[in-house]
């Protein structure tokens, strides 16, 4: 048993967790912006299935695969306007660094949409229905049961074509609990004068079945086209918020949002919006998911400035009034807190991955999920650190008064050592204010996976539960057709099951398997059961005795040993040890049960150390400053299944 080494990440991984701001009272000064009516130049019902089966029986012609245009930036990092009120951190406020408890394991987990070769990257979206999960990338449309077996499947392209063949990307889909429906949305044809905004709802809660299909011009004049879809619904409304460019030359616009009348969408009717348009350097702001069927406010929040005077300010505005009649207000309130972030990276290609010098798009700031629940707006997004001179990307988590806009809770999930990145986070909330917040995570120890961390509603402040990790990748991912970016994301999204309004799901992009000489991208469902037992089976655990070593010092494991948490014997296991040493890179140290005879006894918790590695003397060239990890990996022998993977990130000065 002395033979076998891995490594558990938990004390050494912070989450850099902040304190709530000072209260806000809500700002009555916003902008008010009135809109346009219209309705969708195009209508048509069509059955899910049928679609499916026609793309199925019709020959499939050959398709060049193409990269979908990146997400265009622009809007990010504009001046706090004068006169509107802002929350400030206090330091006092702010949470000591840590986690509380240990992140349930998967309820379930298995395969939700592969890469097919032809689009990068997937634009990872998908939602949890009573009886389905429905999935959206930018290559397919697919719908599972709820233990994952696929029921149907079409190209995205075919599920719109019925509205004029528009050239698709960019889609996003929910479920409306309060009426049983299904949302989605996408945009069309860009930089064209024939720009689409793309919006679909089913007529039951059977994704399977009958769906009303709307077209939409993005820009009545067609000189600009519609990019990045946000999508939210309350009572009254669906909302779609595109970023608008020129064709001509690429350059940002404005925001705009178009507010559809959720009742004319769900009887069939003509397809009647209003058009509210955002002309003070508003960018990607994300409308809300509304879970009160009474509230009749309208939430969108973004990322306003990461840095401006020291402080990051998120931007919220509204829509009221009656339908038909909506009222835009602008900068009614600009949360703050005084823990700055850059709002993207001077190099598209940013994150590590394992196996292969070529790094991973992490995008930017942008919101990517707002959840209204409970009185409170919950939103999360990736932001970089430091905010001057960012190395590593971070996932950001907010939690919002709606009533006067303070900041109640802020986390992030951070690896100060810059060993790991976090990025493309969404979030779900329950009934009992139970979060799930699922991203990717990059680092040149491992291929990208997908994780998520937790918190329950009775958790202390300021805090989420350990990162578990949902999906391990499987191989390394570069893939740009004809471009230079190695995109990723651009988006996840989680969703709270409406079965029991419980249950949280999460869909998240990890790196698969290559196939016919290409890397590939693929995506993965995890449901999470709040109460749920901890991860139990295989692992290892090591603690280091610092995350910080200075001259004269030992790096020195306090614990150090096998665990099989299971009251069963565990299965054939491959323990693996990783150090990486500044400059050199990944080495691995200690390697055992390749050939398959590594078994773990049940129930077992063996703590061999403290265990000495190496000391640090003056002068001498070994070992190195900088920052180092010691990582496991516990695997299934014979498939490279990862059962258990932790990272312990440690800086020697």
């Amino acid at each position: 048993m002395d033979r076998t080494r891995s490594l558990v990440l938990c004390s050494a991984l912070f989450l850099a967790l902040l304190g709530a701001a000072v209260g806000t009272p809500p700002q009555t000064g916003g902008q008010v912006v009135t809109g346009t009516p219209g309705v969708a130049i195009e209508r048509v019902d069509v059955n899910f299935q049928e679609l499916a089966a026609r793309e199925a029986a019709a020959a499939t012609p050959w398709q060049e695969p193409r990269e979908v245009h990146a997400p265009l930036p622009a809007g990010l990092g504009e001046k706090v306007p004068d006169g509107v009120i802002t929350g400030e951190e206090r330091p006092s406020q702010g949470a000591a660094e840590g986690v509380v408890g240990e992140s349930p394991a998967p309820a379930a987990s298995f395969l939700a949409n592969e890469d097919n070769g032809t689009v990068i990257p997937p634009d990872t979206h998908g939602a949890a229905g009573p009886n389905h999960l429905m999935v959206t990338v930018n290559s397919q449309v697919r719908i599972q049961n709820k233990t994952g077996t696929a029921l149907s499947s079409m190209s995205l392209n075919a599920f719109w074509a019925s509205l004029n063949n528009p050239s698709t990307f960019d889609p996003r889909v929910f479920y409306d609990s309060f009426n049983s429906r299904w949302i989605t949305t996408a945009v069309a044809n860009s930089r064209s004068a024939s720009s689409a905004v793309l919006i679909g709802v089913s007529k039951t809660n059977d994704p399977t079945g009958a769906w009303s299909l709307y077209r939409v011009t993005a820009d009545t004049a067609g000189t600009t086209w519609a990019d990045y879809p946000t999508l939210g619904y309350n009572k009254n409304w669906i909302v779609v918020q595109v970023n608008m460019f020129t064709n001509s030359t690429n350059s940002f616009v404005r925001s705009q949002i178009f507010a559809f009348n959720k009742a004319d969408l769900y009887a069939g009717g003509a397809g009647a919006f209003t058009r509210l348009l955002d002309n003070t350097g508003g960018f990607s702001s994300c409308p809300a998911q509304t879970f009160d069927n009474n509230l009749s406010t309208m939430f969108l929040v973004e990322d306003w400035n990461g840095n401006f005077n020291g402080n990051g300010f998120l931007r919220v505005s509204t829509i009221t009034g009656a339908v038909g009649s909506e009222i835009l207000t602008l900068n009614v309130a600009m949360p703050s807190a005084a823990a700055p972030w850059a709002d993207f990276t001077s190099s598209s290609n940013f994150a590590p991955q394992g196996g292969s010098a070529q790094k991973i798009a992490n995008g930017d700031s942008r919101m990517y999920s707002v959840v209204f629940r409970n009185g409170t707006l919950w939103t999360t997004h990736t932001v970089f650190y430091p905010s001057t001179s960012p190395t590593r990307s971070s996932v950001q988590v907010w939690q919002l008064d709606a009533s006067n806009f303070s900041v109640k809770q802020r986390m992030t999930v951070d690896d100060p050592s810059g060993q790991n990145f976090n990025a493309y986070p969404s979030l779900a909330v329950n009934k009992n204010d139970d979060v799930l917040v699922g991203y990717s995570r990059f680092s040149s120890a491992s291929f990208a996976s997908a994780y998520y961390s937790f918190r329950l509603g009775t958790d202390p402040s300021n805090t989420l539960q350990s990162i578990q990790l949902l999906k391990a990748g499987e191989a390394p991912y570069f893939k740009t057709f004809s471009g230079t970016s190695n995109r990723w994301g651009d988006y996840s999204n989680t969703s709270v099951d409406p079965t029991n309004d419980t249950d949280l799901w999460t869909i998240q992009e990890y790196a698969g398997t290559a196939s016919g000489g290409s890397d590939r991208w693929s995506t993965w469902w995890g449901k999470v059961v709040p109460g749920g037992a901890p991860t139990t089976g295989p692992g290892f655990t090591i603690t280091l005795s610092k995350s910080t070593y200075l001259t004269g010092d030992t790096v020195t494991a306090t614990e150090f040993g096998p665990k099989n948490t299971s009251s069963s014997p565990s299965g054939l296991v491959r323990i693996q040890v990783i150090i990486t040493i500044p400059g050199m890179g990944p080495v691995t140290i200690f390697d055992v049960g390749a050939d398959g005879s590594l078994q773990l006894p049940p129930s077992i918790n063996i703590n061999l150390g403290p265990v000495s590695f190496f000391s640090i003397t003056s002068g001498s060239a070994f070992p190195p400053k900088g920052n180092w990890s010691l990582d496991s990996k516990v695997t299934n022998p014979t498939t490279g299944a990862v059962i258990d993977q932790d990272i312990n990130p440690f800086v020697i000065q």
